[in-house]
């Protein structure tokens, strides 16, 4: 046989085109049986598309077959073969062409006498190099593979059964993997070779990823991953049709089809199975079956013949998709699919009950898929809405037929609003169109606002709005119009507004909708007192596009007053508009809310006069207002006011007003004469009252206060104020209640009796410095107590100088039957008397020294305070001086004894006179001031004051007695003989009388007649005249005797 192996070699490379190189050939004969033994077998070279190569080769043929022409191998047995075999896409198509002319070329007879018992391949590997380009090559092995292939016979069926690891180019380890079941072929009538089969393929842990990029050239590592164990069922021929079964299941299985999906779609199972037809007029697969985890399919698919244009057509007539599923497909990187993701809760499904889907490929033309029909239903969809309530479809039919689509039965509701849906249309080559989509529903008002998280303590609702909506046009430009029915709309607001409905109420809206842009064309509101007109945009592509305005007005007032209490108190007036402004995502920017207010008024307390001609803009803020510079008269004074209200569930009025001028009375005040200047304040106000907090005021008097406190708006309506002010003019501060038109006294008393006798204001008031009628004070503080009858001042304390003073200060108002009196009573304690004699009383200056007493004083307030005043003071004044005392001076002028002993008394005119004490009680009655005990002790002599001192008409008329003191002890130290001279048997002092009369700065002093001097008086004068002849009795009297041994008789 070696002899003839050449020839062998030659025979079989001609057979099979491929170099064949035998190694040695060894035989037994065994029965009928041949047995060859071949050591190395080597089919092709490095340059063949295939290459065999093994060491040991065992063929068992029968003999006697070789005599009749037939080859009938018992047994071919191959020991741990290497086999490669190597592709390209060009071989593979030549190969393709290549094979088919072969089997068409095949020699049936050959066939027929052709045959193999038994094929064993024993521990073998398989290479498959596939070369996409020079420089790209894929190797897939499959190693350690042992077959057996047994009845390998024309027209019988042969049985397989193949294991062995299978291992792609990029994976990294290996994947069992096992063949087994049956195949042939036969001839047909017409001579032709058909094969068959029906065989199972296991692989397992197979690598996705290395499967995609081997077999589908996937570059994207993530488009699919994960291990796999696959099942695969074939059974049929491929001339006639082929039942399959496909199962792959995995626990890390994932597909990524593209980059518009930032997560992977995760899959467990999936099972397809059906008929494939690959001959014939109708090629396609029929009882299609595909169930991918919880989804389901059930349909066909057909193609056109190889020799027409390529064309498909899917048909699904029975199919059920679960949300959670169509989720898991949707993409990310696609915004609206991306909100359909997050929005669409994970219920429901799909139930599509038939569906005709075309494709379409045509030479030099773009792939096309054209949906022929599509019918199903939607049921139990839910659909979530930020910061509002769960949308719910219950179900919805649809129908798409050509280019006519219609839904029906649509029954669903957006929380609890019940909603019907039906509508039809057309699908254009381009677009779709609506003739009709109209949608229905009732909603419970109360409810609705509870889902959509608007504040209930602000807003109670009640009532049901019927809603009514109509789509029209193609789907890139919609037209929609809106209905709402607001007849049975009530609302409450928790500040006591309370707003009914009309029957014809209701809102309307039209709008344009595009891919672009959604356009609010036009709205009407007609709803209670309100009526206005909206309008707005918004571009899908920008969120912070949305552009809404609205317009409502309120012609009258008056007519929500009665919705209000606090405005029905306040009597409301006037007209009002609210403008609406919406920019940008209510989520992210808070409408812009103004309300013009124009000519309003209303009537703020009893104590301030009506609002009125309020103009301006109140912007209203999510929970408030804030209004700048409105122009507001109160009474018939301007202003112009700032108001916020920060929190309308606690409403509370912050306003800030400014004035150049405001007259009393429009305030708290009764004056019509008297001006507030310059006022500048805070005030706030809230159910509970007014709140001055606080309020600067200047008067024309000098006088500038802060103003503190509260007005109260419930019973009795208290006033507390807390005044401060670092100058007070305490007369035109009385003024603020007394310059005002009189009223009979009976009418003011029934009327104080009858709005406000419960009603009390009090005023506590401080001043760092101020004048009282004259006199500057420092360092006040007061409780002022105005009623309708008087104003009362008490207690007042302040300082004057160094002294203090504490007072009450009672001013009656006038009536028609009697003048405005001033009633003022106190104590003061080291107050400078320059003060109260100069400033309080107007009179010139001629006293000084700290001052004690106690005073009362009343008078018509005004220039007849004086000539109608009357009173009484009782004063001490210690450590004084009189100064600037013409009187004195004319009296000082007349004692010839204090120039002949050198008194050493003062220049009254220049520098005035010390003195230690001046007492006194006085009374003033219309102006005249007088006294019957005013005495002044000092050093120098004691006085003592009695008489009147008209403090109207200028002019005194009064006594003056002359007392001598610490002068006489110079006098008695110095001149001894003085000490006789001045003194008698009663140590009674020199006292010298006269009588002033005259005008107040002009006065004329006369000394008093004899007839009026007093008995010690008169024993001076006779020791005067007796002092020469005493001299001569007594000389110690010049060097300090006593003068009384032996004292003459007197004569």
């Amino acid at each position: 046989l070696n002899n003839y192996r050449k020839n062998a070699e030659e025979e079989l490379s001609s057979l099979l085109s491929l170099p064949v190189t035998l190694g040695e050939i060894g035989y037994k004969l065994h029965d009928t049986n041949l047995a060859l033994h071949i050591d190395g077998l080597q089919l092709g070279d490095s340059s063949s598309k295939l290459q065999v190569e093994t060491e040991k080769v065992l063929v068992t043929l029968r003999w006697r077959g070789l005599l009749e022409r037939k080859f009938e191998f018992v047994k071919i047995s191959l020991r741990q073969p290497q086999i490669l075999i190597k592709t390209t896409t060009d071989t593979v198509k030549e190969d393709s062409k290549r094979s088919q002319q072969a089997s068409q070329e095949i020699d049936h007879e050959f066939l027929q006498i052709f045959s193999i018992a038994a094929l064993e391949i024993i521990d073998g590997t398989l290479e498959v190099e596939s070369t996409e380009t020079s420089e790209e090559k894929q190797r897939f092995e499959f190693s350690e593979f042992n077959a057996e292939v047994n009845d390998i016979q024309l027209n019988e069926t042969l049985l397989f059964d193949i294991k062995g690891q299978l291992k792609l180019p990029t994976q990294k380890s290996k994947s069992l993997c096992k063949l087994k079941g049956e195949g042939g072929l036969r001839l047909d009538d017409s001579q032709r070779l058909k094969p068959y089969f029906d065989f199972d393929l296991d692989v397992e842990n197979l690598e996705l990823a290395s499967l995609g990029k081997a077999f589908a050239k996937q570059t994207n590592e993530e488009a699919i991953k994960g291990a796999i164990d696959l099942h695969l069922h074939l059974a049929g021929a491929p001339s006639e049709e082929i039942d399959f079964q496909i199962s792959l299941s995995s626990n890390n299985m994932t597909i990524r089809p593209n980059t518009d999906y930032a997560h992977p779609v995760p899959l467990k199972n999936l099972i397809a199975s059906g008929r494939l037809h690959l001959r014939g007029e109708h090629p396609g697969i029929v009882n299609l079956s595909l169930q991918v985890d919880d989804s389901r399919l059930a349909g066909e698919i057909s193609w056109t013949p190889q020799s027409e244009p390529f064309s498909a057509r899917v048909t699904i007539l029975n199919g059920s998709l679960p949300i959670p599923v169509i989720k898991r497909w949707l993409p990310d990187h696609q915004e609206v699919l991306q909100q359909v993701r997050q929005h669409l809760k994970d219920q429901g499904s799909a139930e599509i009950r038939q569906s005709q889907i075309l494709f379409q490929k045509n030479l030099g033309q773009a792939p096309k898929w054209q949906l022929e029909t599509f019918k199903g239903t939607l049921l139990n969809i839910g659909w979530t809405i930020q910061n509002g309530p769960d949308a719910e479809l219950d179900s919805l039919a649809f129908d798409i037929n050509g280019d006519k689509w219609q839904i029906d039965n649509g029954k669903g509701r957006l929380g609890s609003t019940q909603l019907t849906i039906e509508g039809a249309g057309e699908l254009g080559t381009e677009n779709l169109l609506l003739s009709t989509l109209d949608m229905n529903g009732k909603m419970q008002i109360q409810a609705f606002l509870k889902e959509w998280q608007i504040r209930q303590d602000l807003l109670q609702t009640s009532g049901e709005i019927e809603i009514k909506g109509h789509l029209e046009g193609p789907l890139d430009r919609l037209n929609l119009d809106l209905q709402a029915d607001l007849s049975q709309l009530n609302i409450k607001h928790s500040s006591g507004l309370e707003l009914s409905p009309g029957a014809e109420d209701q809102l309307a809206l039209h709008s344009t909708i595009t891919p672009q842009k959604i356009s609010l064309d036009h709205g009407s509101l007609t709803w209670s007192s309100l009526k206005g007109h909206v309008s707005g945009s918004y571009l899908p592509a920008e969120p912070d596009s949305l552009a809404i305005d609205a317009l409502l007005t309120v012609n009258e007032l008056a007519r929500v007053t009665g919705s209000l209490p606090l405005l029905k108190k306040l009597k409301l007036h006037g007209q009002a508009d609210l403008s609406i402004s919406q920019r940008a995502r209510p989520q992210d920017n808070l409408p812009e809310m103004t309300l013009t207010l124009r000519d309003a008024g209303l009537h703020a307390t009893r104590f301030i006069a009506d609002l009125s001609h309020i103009n301006g803009r109140i912007k209203l803020t999510d929970t408030g207002m804030i209004a700048k510079d409105l122009q507001v008269h109160i009474g018939k004074s301007p202003l112009t006011v700032q108001a916020q209200v920060i929190d309308f569930s606690k409403p509370r009025l912050l306003l800030d007003a400014n004035a150049k001028t405001i007259h009393a009375n429009d305030l708290l005040f009764k004056s019509e004469k008297a001006l507030l200047r310059d006022v500048d304040g805070h005030l706030e106000i809230d159910r509970d009252g007014l709140i001055f907090a606080p309020v600067d005021v200047r008067l024309d008097g000098g006088t500038n206060a802060s103003i503190q406190g509260t007005i109260s708006f419930h019973p009795p309506y208290d006033v507390l104020l807390d005044i401060t002010s670092d100058f007070a003019n305490v007369g035109e501060i009385v003024g603020l209640w007394t310059d005002h038109t009189t009223t009979p006294k009976e009418h003011l008393e029934a009327k104080d009796k009858d709005a406000q006798a419960a009603s009390h204001v009090t005023i506590k008031a401080q001043a760092k410095s101020g004048n009282l009628y004259g006199m500057n004070f420092h360092d006040a503080t007061a409780t002022i107590t105005p009623t309708r009858e008087r104003l009362i001042i008490h207690p007042l304390h302040f300082s004057v100088g160094e002294g203090s003073c504490n007072a009450q200060v009672i001013t009656t108002f006038s009536t028609i039957d009697q003048p405005t009196m001033l009633k003022v009573t106190g104590h003061a304690e080291d107050v400078d008397a320059l003060q109260v004699y100069r400033e309080l009383l107007n009179q010139k200056n001629i006293l000084r020294g700290k001052l004690d007493g106690d005073f009362f004083v009343n008078g018509e307030v005004g220039a007849n305070y004086l000539p109608s005043s009357y009173g009484n003071f009782s004063i001490l004044v210690h450590d004084g001086v009189l100064h600037e005392f013409p009187v004195l001076s004319k009296i000082f002028s007349l004692l010839n004894v204090s120039q002949l002993f050198a008194f050493q008394l003062p220049d009254m005119d220049q520098e005035g006179m010390p003195f230690n004490k001046l007492t006194g009680h006085f009374t003033l009655d219309k102006g005249v001031l007088g006294t019957e005990d005013l005495k002044i002790e000092s050093e120098a002599m004691n006085q003592s004051y009695m008489g009147e001192l008209n403090l109207v008409n200028k002019v005194g008329d009064f006594q003056v007695a002359i007392h001598p003191l610490g002068t006489v002890d110079k006098i008695v130290s110095s001149v001894p003989i003085a000490g006789w001279l001045l003194t008698g048997e009663d140590k009674a002092l020199l006292t010298a009388h006269f009588s002033v009369e005259g005008k107040i700065g002009d006065f004329s002093v006369n000394a008093m007649p004899l007839d009026t001097l007093t008995e010690p008086t008169i024993g001076l004068l006779r020791r005067v005249l007796g002092l020469p002849f005493k001299l001569l009795e007594d000389p110690q009297i010049l060097w300090g005797g006593d003068g009384t041994r032996n004292p003459p008789e007197e004569k």
